[in-house]
């Protein structure tokens, strides 16, 4: 149960590595490589309890590896490993909110909807997410661009505050102080 418990914990701040920012000038101290190498970190966590995460995982570090080297192959592929990546990025979203539902679901206590919420969640941040690149893509609305990142950002996290609950669901490993 602790496995799992850090599992979720990496995967939670795997999210807000995600989609938060940190740079000085160009440099970005905290690249997206990182955060996909935490998710597929914890998404290696979980593929035992989830047959769908074991098939997860090597999308998720194959968005790592693609992040690491979109600056090596800018160029003629950059606008195919673009489109690759976004596909990728969509599907590994998709299938790991799907999971963390299921995971909600079966370990959550009586009453809680923390599944629902997961689903939910799952459900508006595809949808703003694909919205956002349509937007960027053909309308070129910067008024509108900006609302809808904000509310991803926010949606992405609830997600990552969603995913911390759900390791709640586990126990903490047992310390040798602690008496059984």
């Amino acid at each position: 149960m602790s496995r799992m418990r850090s599992a979720l914990s990496r995967l939670a701040w795997g999210y807000l590595l995600l989609f938060f920012h940190i740079n000085i000038g160009p440099i970005s101290l905290l690249p997206q490589w990182v955060a996909w190498l935490v998710i597929a970190w914890g998404i290696y966590g979980l593929a035992d309890e989830d047959r769908d995460l074991a098939l997860l995982w090597p999308f998720s570090a194959a968005l790592a590896l693609l992040d690491l080297s979109q600056p090596l192959l800018a160029g003629a592929w950059a606008g195919w490993l673009t489109l690759l990546q976004t596909v990728l990025y969509l599907y590994v979203h998709f299938g790991l909110l799907t999971s963390c539902a299921r995971l909600a679901g079966r370990f959550q206590a009586p009453g809680r909807a923390l599944d629902v919420r997961l689903r939910r969640l799952r459900n508006a941040f595809i949808m703003l997410d694909t919205l956002t690149g349509f937007v960027l893509s053909f309308w070129l609305a910067p008024a509108v661009s900006v609302v809808l990142g904000a509310v991803l950002l926010v949606i992405a996290v609830i997600i990552a505050v969603s995913l911390f609950q759900l390791r709640r669901c586990f126990p903490a490993a047992l310390s040798e102080e602690t008496p059984l």
